[in-house]
């Protein structure tokens, strides 16, 4: 799949409780590279600024970060992803 200046956003798994844990930093890593736009939403937000500093190093503006607890059903997060997958050009991944 060709995901390039499509919007993905990486949510769920270990470690940091979302898109900053092992698989989810992975993610985020391999979308940014194949040319994605990626929001990196973990329940601690520091994990999520800190992972995506890190792939923005290397791929500058691919990643924005978003402190968010995706299983709120009531958030903010929740009311803002419905509005997301509107949009046929953008991904979710929960890792």
């Amino acid at each position: 799949m060709n995901v390039a200046q499509r919007v993905a956003i990486v949510t769920g798994g270990g470690g940091g409780g979302g898109g900053g844990g092992g698989i989810g930093r992975a993610l985020v890593a391999r979308l940014a590279r194949e040319g994605a736009r990626v929001v990196v939403a973990d329940l601690d937000a520091d994990t999520a600024r800190a992972v995506s500093a890190s792939v923005n190093a290397d791929h500058p503006g691919s990643t924005v970060s978003a402190g968010a607890d995706v299983s709120d059903k009531g958030s903010d997060y929740d009311r803002w992803l419905r509005g997301m997958r509107r949009y046929q050009n953008s991904l979710l991944a929960q890792s």
